[in-house]
C-alpha cells in the first residue's frame, strides 16, 4: 500500500514539473514611451503641466529634472527657477506585466530681455520698450532713457516732452512718477527694496543755459558727499550711472578738482564710497559690480580714448570714431571684459580690447551677458537721411530688427535671468 502511494506521488510530481516546463511564465511587455517635447519658456513664467508622452504602460508617469536650480518638478508640473537648459526625464516603473521605461527631452528657459528707447514721428518722441522683442508703448510722449527690472517690477526712466528742455520722471509698471526740479533730463534708473534711484540733469535756461548733474532718491534730490583729499569747493560732480550689487545700489560718475577729474563711487545715501585714483577721466557711461570688483566704461584723455576701468586700473585705446563718450557699455563674464562704442560705420564690440565687427552702418549701444549668450542693442542707419534708422538687437552676433516703425532707437537694456 505504501509503495502504491509513493508511486502515485511520484507520478503527480512528474506531471506538475512537466506542465510548468511546457508553460513558462510569460515575458514582460516592453514599455514604449513616445517622444515628447516642452516648448521653451521665459523666466518668471507660471508653473505649467508637462505634456505627457503616450505610453502602452498603464502605470503612473513620473518626472525628474537634471538641474533643480534651473527647473523643479512639482508632481506633473514644472516650476521655473532661472534661465538655462535642463533634461526632463519621464519614467514608468515596471510590474508583473511591463518592463520599466524612460524617455528624455530638453527644456530651455530663456531670460527676459527688456529694451527701452523711442519711436520718432512728426509730433515728436513716443516712449517704448520691448519685452522679448514685443513692442510696448508708454504715455505721455517722452524718451525712455534707461530700464531696470527686479522681481515682477519694471522701471523705466523718462525725459518727458514738456517745455523747451523736458522734465524728469519714471514709469513703474507703466504708471508715471514725476520727479521734482523743473526742466530736467534723466539718465539711469535702478531699484532695490523700497529705494528707487534716478540720475539726470537739471537745466537752468536763464540767464545762461547751465546744467547740474543730480540724483533723485525716492522722488527727492539727493545730496552727494564731495570727495575728500582730491577736491575743493570748486569741484564738479557728475553722477551719471548706477551699479547694483545684490541688495545695494551704487551711484557712479566723476568728480573734478582744479586740475583733473577722477572716477567716483557713492553709496545710495549719498555718502562717499570710493575715489579711484585715475586722473583725466572724462565720462563714465556704465558701471557694473562683478565678483566684488567695479567695472566702468567711458572715456579718458584729451582725445576721448575708449576706456574701461577695473576698479582704479585703467585700460584705454584710441577712439577711432571720435565719439564723445568713449566706450558706452560694459559687461563681464569669467574675467573677460566686453565693451561697445557708438560708431556710425560699424556695429562692433571689444572683448578684452580686441574689436569684432558684427554689422555695418550700425552702432552698439548696450551689451549684456546671460549664460553663454551675448546680447547687444543699438541702431542701424538705413541712409544718410536724418530719421532713417531703426532699432536693432544682436544675439551672439546675429542682428534682427526690433518690432515697430522706422525712426526707432534702442537706448538701454536689462536681461533678467531669474
Amino acid at each position: 500500500m505504501r509503495q502504491g502511494i509513493a508511486f502515485l506521488l511520484l507520478i503527480v510530481s512528474i506531471l506538475f514539473y512537466s506542465c510548468k516546463k511546457n508553460n513558462p511564465k510569460p515575458d514582460k511587455t516592453q514599455t514604449h514611451l513616445s517622444t515628447f517635447s516642452i516648448e521653451p519658456r521665459y523666466v518668471r513664467s507660471p508653473d505649467f503641466e508637462i505634456p505627457a508622452p503616450e505610453t502602452n504602460n498603464p502605470t503612473e508617469i513620473t518626472y525628474t529634472s537634471s538641474d533643480t536650480s534651473v527647473a523643479v518638478i512639482k508632481g506633473k508640473s514644472i516650476q521655473i527657477k532661472k534661465a538655462g537648459t535642463v533634461e526632463i526625464t519621464a519614467s514608468q516603473q515596471g510590474n508583473d506585466k511591463y518592463e520599466p521605461g524612460t524617455i528624455k527631452t530638453i527644456f530651455t528657459i530663456m531670460p527676459n530681455v527688456y529694451i527701452s528707447g523711442y519711436v520718432y514721428d512728426s509730433e515728436g518722441y513716443i516712449p517704448v520698450f520691448w519685452k522679448n522683442g514685443e513692442l510696448n508703448q508708454l504715455e505721455p510722449r517722452a524718451i525712455a532713457s534707461d530700464i531696470f527690472a527686479t522681481g515682477d517690477d519694471l522701471y523705466i526712466s523718462a525725459t518727458i516732452n514738456e517745455g523747451s528742455y523736458g522734465t524728469a520722471a519714471y514709469w513703474k509698471n507703466g504708471k508715471l512718477v514725476r520727479l521734482p526740479g523743473g526742466a530736467a533730463n534723466t539718465r539711469a534708473i535702478a531699484a532695490v527694496g523700497n529705494d528707487v534711484i534716478v540720475t539726470g540733469l537739471l537745466i537752468n535756461p536763464t540767464p545762461l543755459e547751465t546744467y547740474v548733474n543730480v540724483v533723485w532718491k525716492n522722488g527727492q534730490l539727493l545730496n552727494l558727499e564731495r570727495p575728500f583729499g582730491c577736491c575743493t569747493d570748486r569741484d564738479k560732480l557728475q553722477p551719471t550711472v548706477l551699479a547694483v550689487d545684490e541688495s545695494k545700489i551704487y551711484i557712479c560718475g566723476t568728480a573734478a578738482n582744479e586740475q583733473t577729474q577722477f572716477p567716483v563711487i557713492w553709496n545710495s545715501d549719498g555718502s562717499l564710497y570710493k575715489v579711484f585714483q585715475s586722473p583725466q577721466t572724462n565720462y563714465i557711461s556704465q558701471a557694473i559690480v562683478k565678483d566684488g570688483n567695479f567695472y566702468l566704461s567711458g572715456s579718458s584723455g584729451f582725445l576721448e580714448d575708449l576706456t574701461y576701468w577695473k576698479n582704479s586700473q585703467k585700460y584705454a585705446q584710441p577712439n577711432e570714431s571720435r565719439n564723445n563718450v568713449g566706450f558706452n557699455t560694459i559687461a563681464v563674464k569669467n574675467g573677460d571684459v566686453y565693451t561697445g562704442a557708438p560708431d556710425a560705420n560699424n556695429g562692433a564690440y571689444w572683448k578684452n580690447g580686441v574689436k569684432t565687427i558684427v554689422s555695418d552702418q550700425s552702432s552698439v549701444i548696450k551689451i549684456a551677458i546671460s549664460g553663454d549668450d551675448l546680447h547687444m542693442v543699438g541702431v542701424r542707419y538705413l541712409s544718410n537721411s536724418l530719421y532713417d534708422y531703426e532699432a536693432v538687437y544682436w544675439l551672439n552676433g546675429k542682428i534682427s530688427r526690433l518690432a515697430g516703425p522706422k525712426s526707432s532707437q534702442a537706448l538701454a537694456m536689462t536681461v533678467v535671468d531669474q
